[in-house]
């Protein structure tokens, strides 16, 4: 499997935030993009992906009426520094995201 290195930069009208991230071990986090894509029309429990030294990680979960909340962590480099933010999508946008972020990130 070959090691990518992504920096995340996540931004809202309130706080703007970069962590790298590897791929290493744990692969593509376009996987979970995939995941929700092929189950949008729900699912239990919460989808998550997260880098080997869990300073990104991306959480989903579903709930009946179409909506995804996706959960997305950042860790600053001393472990301490958290930054957690909460995006929602409707169910028919996570096709056209997970080819995306495939697209971007493989």
């Amino acid at each position: 499997m070959a090691k990518q290195t992504l920096m995340w930069l996540q931004k809202t009208p309130w706080f703007a935030c970069i962590a790298s991230a590897s791929t290493y071990f744990v692969g593509s986090p376009s996987t979970i993009f995939r995941e929700m894509a092929s189950e949008w029309q729900g699912w239990k429990g919460l989808k998550e992906w997260k880098d080997l030294d869990a300073r990104v990680t991306f959480a989903a979960q579903s709930d009946s009426t179409g909506h995804i909340d996706l959960i997305v962590e950042l860790a600053g480099q001393d472990y301490d520094s958290h930054l957690r933010v909460v995006l929602q999508y409707e169910a028919g946008q996570l096709e056209s995201m997970a080819n995306e972020i495939l697209q971007l990130l493989g």
